[in-house]
């Protein structure tokens, strides 16, 4: 009798077969997701890291450079060069008084006889010995060995007393007129200041941001600063900032202090400066390191991890009773699901994911599509906020900064009309500063007081504002005052360190041109725009004039300088104006100087809307302004001229609600032809004002030797 043979049901074998054909394969091909997953989301985490480590970086930088700017433009001061103390320290604490960044200057001669200016203590002229100022001394000598081309910049050093916190020296040698040494001049540099820059850094719960010397000692912490100066050498990140020969890196290191994985990138300050920049001694060798737990970067992968399981397990269950036709689906999502992710590990953001399923699987593909989206997004906004505060940085002049803020903000939200309006502490107004494609009128009469209007209110709460729909928006109407058109509307206030500076709105004819992401990005091009106003803002104080907010006569003799080097160099003309209100001292005994000051500031505003925006507008002294114009002869500066002349004679100065005549006179004199000095050039302006007033006022009149036979 033979034994029966043992028979398989057909249920068990169809399980067994499709376990062996679908589920250990898609089990391998979850694992292999999970992994290209894992991979795609640290190349994401590592340069998302570096690029934040790169814009910080560049931002040390930018501040180390602004610095050195500032005390090289303090060294071309006439009482600077001739190494005149008593002269000299009042533009010096100006620096140390406006700029946060200077805790000491020192401007010490040949003979180490100097002046010396701290934040605390303010200035006092020392004679002290080499020895009793031993850190200065040293200084002093590396600037006399090697600071002859461009200065010297030293290590970083630590208070030994009170709080720890890090400072370096900056010094440049002083030469006069015939380049021989005579002093140098020193700065103390508080390194503290770039600790918001650092401090600002969020990255999840676990990471943070340090900035290391070329000693591996910390001199600035994300998370705390009781760790300033301590020793890095056995950090892998720090070893790697200076062992690597590229200006920076990343890589997935484990701290065996801690007993973690962390995701690190690295930027080295000293990659930012060209040869052509800076020489050896007068670069900073810094790096910037930002990391983020291993743990909870793969956060997401684990839980994309466990999914796939459960979804495994409920596969294998439900196999039993549709088999191949469940095995075919499921692979085929995973299938599309794994070469999305292979295009994100590979930098290709703009393919979408799309699988049509509605089981977990289509869920994580949504989950990973919108991550996708995301993380495009960040980046491309990342980029347009890097370009715009490239573009903003590299322009000093105040006028010029503020056209450029709104030209980029019209141009990135591609802007139909736009306006900065700032501020008046005198007169507790907002004013139109900078504007784009509004008219004269508009720029020039438009006066808002703070909670007046839209841009009242968002300067009040300091909250960004957009309306979708000016036409329909209710009581926006009733907030303008008058009628309005339809269209688009965005306006965020300008803060910079807690202080609000004015408003910059932008608007499109069309509505619902701009959305949330607009605002977005709106808000965030604000912020960089403040920063770089308020900067602007503290060196254009130190070189205005209280009251009409031009130049001053000092800066204005500094720019005749820089203009008379210039033409000579490059042999191009250049004229200059002087201009006089005629009847003025008449006028202030009549109407009173509070209202001779309000004439003052309303012509001054003239004469900058009436030229070109390089030719520099100043307060000569009283109520003389002066007008230099870079580049045109007198004959083309008549134009420009009879434009001021013109615009103040039809402007409508009223007082006590009655028009009250206004004219002006202007001599102009051309470099080259008129004078080749400027006390010279100077005075061929002056006589040809006075021959204007002496032959009727209100006109223009251009140096010849005709004034001269008149006289």
């Amino acid at each position: 009798m033979t034994e029966k043979a043992i028979r398989i049901p057909l249920r068990t074998k169809l399980l067994i077969t499709f376990v062996g054909i679908a589920v250990i394969p898609l089990i391998f091909l979850g694992y292999g997701a999970v992994m290209e997953i894992k991979s795609a989301i640290t190349d994401n985490v590592l340069e998302q890291n570096l690029e934040i480590a790169n814009i910080v970086a560049q931002e040390l930088n930018q501040i180390v450079k602004n610095a050195q700017n500032i005390i090289e433009t303090a060294i071309r001061n006439p009482s600077v060069k001739k190494m005149e103390f008593e002269t000299a320290k009042h533009s010096l604490k100006s620096l140390v008084e406006n700029f946060e960044i200077f805790d000491e200057l020192y401007l010490i001669s040949t003979d180490y006889d100097g002046l010396s200016i701290k934040k605390k203590e303010g200035y006092v002229l020392t004679t002290e010995k080499k020895e009793e100022m031993e850190e200065i001394t040293q200084i002093w000598q590396m600037i006399f060995y090697f600071g002859e081309s461009h200065g010297y910049i030293s290590p970083v050093f630590f208070t030994r007393w009170g709080k720890t916190y890090p400072y370096l020296y900056m010094g440049f040698q002083i030469r006069n007129e015939l380049y021989q040494l005579v002093g140098v001049i020193i700065a103390k540099l508080n390194l503290t200041e770039i600790w918001p820059i650092v401090n600002r850094i969020q990255i999840g719960h676990t990471g943070f941001a340090f900035v290391i010397d070329d000693n591996f000692r910390l001199m600035a912490h994300s998370n705390s600063q009781e760790v300033i100066c301590r020793p890095m050498q056995t950090h892998p990140a720090a070893r790697m900032v200076f062992n690597s020969q590229s200006g920076g890196g990343r890589n997935e290191f484990k701290d065996s202090e801690r007993a973690k994985y962390f995701l690190s990138a690295y930027a080295k300050l000293k990659d930012y400066y060209s040869s052509k920049e800076l020489k050896q001694y007068l670069r900073i060798n810094w790096g910037v390191i930002v990391e983020q737990e291993s743990d909870e970067a793969y956060q997401k992968v684990y839980i994309m991890f466990h999914q796939a399981v459960y979804m495994l397990l409920i596969s294998f269950l439900i196999a039993i009773f549709i088999s191949m036709y469940l095995a075919h689906n499921f692979t085929a999502s995973l299938k599309k699901l794994v070469i999305g992710a292979q295009n994100i590990a590979r930098g290709d953001l703009a393919t979408s994911l799309t699988v049509s399923s509605n089981d977990e699987i289509g869920e994580l593909t949504e989950q990973f599509d919108k991550m996708r989206i995301d993380l495009r997004k960040k980046i491309d906004e990342m980029e347009i906020l890097i370009e715009v505060s490239k573009d903003i940085s590299s322009v000093l002049d105040y006028r010029q900064l503020l056209k450029k803020i709104l030209d980029k903000n019209i141009q990135v939200l591609d802007a139909d009309t736009g306006s900065i309006m700032l501020f008046d502490d005198t007169s507790s107004e907002l004013t139109i500063e900078a504007s784009y494609g509004l008219p004269p009128d508009v720029v020039r009469n438009t006066r808002v007081s703070p909670g007046e209007g839209i841009v009242g209110w968002v300067f009040r709460i300091r909250k960004e504002l957009i309306i979708f729909d000016t036409k329909k928006e209710p009581g926006f109407a009733e907030l303008k005052g008058r009628s309005v058109e339809e269209g688009c509307l965005m306006s965020a206030p300008l803060i910079a360190k807690d202080k609000i500076l004015g408003v910059v709105n932008v608007r499109k004819k069309v509505a619902y041109s701009f959305d949330k992401k607009d605002l977005d990005l709106f808000r965030a091009l604000s912020i960089h725009a403040a920063i770089a106003i308020d900067n602007a803002k503290l060196y254009r104080q130190a070189v205005t004039d209280g009251l009409t907010k031009l130049y001053n006569h000092q800066y204005f003799q500094q720019k005749m300088d820089s203009e008379i080097e210039r033409s000579r160099y490059s042999n191009k003309p250049f004229s200059m104006m002087i201009t006089d209100i005629d009847h003025f001292k008449s006028f202030n005994d009549t109407y009173g100087h509070q209202v001779g000051d309000r004439v003052l500031r309303t012509v001054s505003r003239l004469l900058e809307s009436s030229v070109r925006e390089f030719d520099m507008v100043a307060r000569y002294g009283g109520e003389e302004f002066a007008v230099i114009c870079p580049g045109i002869g007198k004959d083309e500066a008549m134009i420009p001229a009879e434009r001021i002349r013109k615009s103040v004679e039809e402007y409508e100065f009223m007082v006590d609600g009655k028009k009250v005549p206004i004219t002006i006179s202007i001599g102009v004199s051309e470099y080259g032809k008129d004078a080749t000095e400027k006390k010279n050039l100077i005075e061929c302006a002056d006589r040809s004002l006075y021959y204007a007033k002496e032959n009727g006022r209100n006109r223009v009149i251009k140096f010849s030797t005709e004034i001269i036979k008149n006289e």
